[in-house]
């Protein structure tokens, strides 16, 4: 798919500017900071009235930086859902429902697009299942990316803080080598844009496999 390599790329430049353009200002505010407080020709009172503005703007960019890579999962995340419903639309595979009990599948008439006649929402996992039934058991990429990270996009979407909840998310993800992203008070920190990159590769090996099994369902669907 050249046009998913482009995607990816565009994406992972994105990600890497940004975070970039917030490194450097943080650290140039933390060395200002260090300067301040290791300036000898000030007094007490002097440095601390000199600080604050600095500490203020530090704990400001620190917090941007965060809500910017929260900001880039729940972009990677909906590209990738607007992504499969094309997929299954151009290789015309009729869309089921995946219902939450017993996984049995809900039949609607089928359109191409998110919505249908009957104005059906389809999303990830119903795409997923439409192509494999089975795919929770025998699709790996697919697993992860439509449980721990859905999960994880969707407690950054609503942005409450559940500390529970949050931990069990940091966990899940953990399990699945996502080891940079942890539960502080109820909050998912993404530490750094490993984790990013590596949801962005795992929804673009998912996205990659989904084609070969629409164009193949395809043709067995149309001998």
């Amino acid at each position: 798919m050249v046009e998913l390599d482009s995607l990816k790329e565009t994406l992972e430049n994105m990600v890497d500017f940004t975070e970039t353009r917030f490194n450097d200002t943080i650290n140039s505010l933390k060395a200002n900071i260090f300067d301040i407080e290791h300036d000898d020709s000030i007094d007490n009172e002097e440095r601390k009235s000199a600080l604050e503005p600095y500490f203020s703007e530090l704990e400001k960019y620190q917090f941007q930086r965060y809500s910017s890579r929260n900001n880039y999962i729940i972009c990677i995340y909906s590209i990738c859902e607007s992504v499969l419903a094309s997929i299954c639309a151009d290789n015309n595979i009729k869309l089921l429902k995946e219902t939450n009990s017993k996984r049995e599948p809900k039949q609607c008439s089928n359109t191409n697009g998110r919505k249908n006649k009957a104005n059906v929402n389809y999303y990830m996992n119903d795409y997923l299942y439409s192509l494999n039934p089975e795919y929770r058991d025998e699709w790996t990429d697919a697993f992860v990316v439509s449980t721990a990270v859905k999960k994880l996009r969707n407690y950054l979407t609503h942005g409450k803080t559940d500390r529970k909840k949050a931990s069990i998310i940091a966990g899940e993800l953990s399990q699945h080598g996502l080891n940079t992203i942890s539960q502080v008070n109820g909050e998912i920190k993404i530490q750094n844009t490993e984790s990013l990159h590596s949801i962005l590769k795992l929804c673009c090996k998912m996205l990659v496999v989904a084609e070969q099994k629409a164009k193949e369902k395809s043709i067995k669907e149309n001998k």
